[in-house]
């Protein structure tokens, strides 16, 4: 059972930090990462929903920095310096909630140090096919010259190229516990990432919609 008064605080000072945000890392995002971390911590035993909600809520919070490359790096230093988490939790799980923030990365090669850190990085690293095209439209967007955004074919490339070396079957993107295996289908996002015309229908009706 989540304690209120802290769910009440991040709902009410730390969520509405997404808001603020790019397209690929909003508030509808942060609490998608709460549902799936919730759902895949019910696996374990003797397991904090308490430090598995406030991971999830913070993990991406580092962003506010505009550093993305580090933003994990951010996202610690941001739980360790926030002084009302620390009246809901020790110093010991301070520590857990900061360093599980740091570990979310799917692309870390740090090896997660506790489970807390895996059933956040394993719900951060699961979305349906449609969502992660959405978002890596944004970033693209975001991030890409003019000059490059003007070229479809170049966009999608891209997104298709960063989609299966991440997702796909020898992508660098695996889940930490078996349980997210049984509880997520990564093998549908990883079939349909196997076959590019599969993949390409979907594209083009996720981007027709934007």
């Amino acid at each position: 059972m989540i304690n209120k008064e802290l769910k009440n605080y991040i709902e009410e000072n730390i969520l509405p930090l997404y808001y603020n945000l790019d397209d690929a890392h909003t508030i509808d995002h942060a609490r998608d990462v709460i549902e799936k971390s919730i759902k895949l911590s019910s696996f374990f035993n003797n397991i904090d929903e308490n430090l598995v909600y406030a991971i999830a809520a913070y993990h991406d919070v580092g962003l506010a920095s505009g550093d993305r490359k580090n933003h994990h790096i951010e996202s610690e230093i941001f739980v360790r310096n926030d002084d009302k988490l620390k009246t809901f939790f020790s110093d010991e799980e301070i520590n857990i909630i900061a360093v599980g923030c740091r570990e979310h990365r799917t692309s870390s090669k740090e090896t997660p140090s506790s489970v807390y850190s895996c059933i956040v990085s394993d719900a951060d690293g699961t979305d349906p096919i449609e969502i992660m095209i959405e978002r890596s439209y944004h970033y693209a967007h975001k991030n890409y010259t003019c000059e490059i955004l003007k070229n479809d074919n170049k966009i999608y490339e891209d997104i298709y190229d960063h989609l299966l070396n991440k997702y796909g079957k020898n992508g660098y993107c695996r889940y930490h516990l078996k349980e997210s295996y049984t509880l997520f289908n990564k093998k549908e996002i990883e079939d349909i990432l196997d076959n590019e015309e599969s993949f390409k229908t979907i594209y083009n009706e996720v981007i027709s919609i934007k």
